[in-house]
């Protein structure tokens, strides 16, 4: 187990500087660290981001999980990511135990400043120059920004320089430190192992009896649990398509962080596209096909019956229906809906009566 520092800021505080500053210094220290930049994570996770709130809350999730995946395999960790809503840094504090929260502040103008000089990077520039905008979303401005309430560091990034900041924040770590560099250095190499297949083909029993077998032979791995880092991201709801994406795609970098560390690294999930198109899909496909058929097969008949059956003195229910509707009075809007839900009993009982249709020693549809 070991730490993690999350370094909190509007955009242009100085979070990008201060916590690579920090990083270096521990480095020179002898103490290993991992910055967890939240723009470049996103380039890997949200490759085309739309900076919803929706987008903002499983991206931040994301953070918090992968910071707690490193610490919990001793890897020291220091975030930087604005996170404007306080319950995303408070999501990391309950999931890592040894945490610590760092507050910038720093004067409005100040921040537009350093943000139109900004150099090429993983940020994007100009975040200022959007803002105010319709549809703009920039922390502090068109969307509010939740600062700590009790954090552990405050640094004026105006008053303090870059090294005196990095320096407190150094100090900071080496308070919260629980993991040894000795015990870090033992670690030979990181790999990674993604082992796949369709659900119920036994990925999780697989995944931890070889993590056993290695444990055994005292080579510790960490198994990663597509669901557990689910639950963690979408906090217990099964989430849209794009929202399981960027959970598989948080995942797949956390399993590369962790191999980065050194950490020995086995992935436990089915890719989403796959499952569809290798479970769902040869599952659904017979279904799809009788129900394309039997649409198709309605869709002609009713062309049929309204071409060659009906006549003026005896229309079809649906020509019906499109006459008396298009009739004034409510009398002739009553007859129409009455019509309708002649024709919708019908059509019901004909389904069910389809369903319920069986071939001898062949089964159901």
């Amino acid at each position: 187990m070991s730490w993690a520092i999350w370094i909190t800021g509007v955009p242009g505080s100085g979070k990008s500087a201060l916590a690579r500053a920090a990083a270096r210094r521990l480095r020179e220290l002898g103490e290993p660290v991992r910055v967890l930049e939240l723009d470049e994570i996103r380039k890997a996770i949200t490759p085309t981001p739309v900076y919803s709130e929706a987008e903002r809350e499983i991206v931040y999730r994301a953070l918090g999980c992968m910071a707690a995946l490193l610490t919990g395999a001793g890897v020291p960790v220091i975030v930087d990511a604005t996170a404007h809503r306080r319950r995303w840094r408070d999501l990391a504090r309950a999931a890592i135990p040894c945490f610590a929260e760092v507050q910038l502040v720093c004067p409005p103008e100040v921040c537009r400043e350093r943000e139109r000089t900004r150099p090429p990077g993983h940020a994007p520039r100009g975040i200022y120059a959007r803002a105010g905008t319709p549809g703009a979303t920039v922390p502090g401005v068109d969307v509010p920004y939740e600062p700590a309430l009790a954090p552990e560091l405050v640094i004026d990034t105006a008053a303090e320089s870059v090294a005196e900041g990095a320096e407190r924040i150094v100090e900071l770590a080496r308070q919260l430190a629980v993991e040894t560099p000795a015990e870090l250095a033992e670690r030979s190499g990181g790999w990674a192992i993604w082992i796949t297949g369709r659900p119920g083909s036994g990925k999780t029993t697989l995944a931890e009896r070889v993590a056993e077998q290695l444990a055994s032979d005292d080579i510790p791995v960490k198994v990663l649990d597509v669901g557990a880092v689910r639950r963690f991201l979408l906090h217990g709801s099964p989430g849209s398509e794009a929202e399981q994406e960027i959970a598989h795609r948080a995942l797949a970098y956390a399993a590369k962080l962790l191999s980065d560390a050194g950490v020995a690294v086995i992935v436990d999930a089915t890719a989403p596209r796959r499952v569809w198109r290798e479970v769902d899909l040869p599952i659904a496909a017979r279904a799809l096909a009788v129900a394309g058929g039997f649409a198709f097969a309605i869709a002609l008949g009713e062309f049929g019956a309204t071409v060659f059956l009906a006549r003026p003195d005896r229309p079809t229910l649906p020509v019906v229906i499109f006459r008396l509707l298009g009739q004034p009075g409510p009398s002739s809007f009553g007859a129409a809906m009455a019509a309708s839900t002649i024709l919708l009993v019908l059509a019901a009982v004909s389904v069910l009566l389809v369903d319920r249709a069986r071939v001898a020693d062949v089964g159901t549809f």
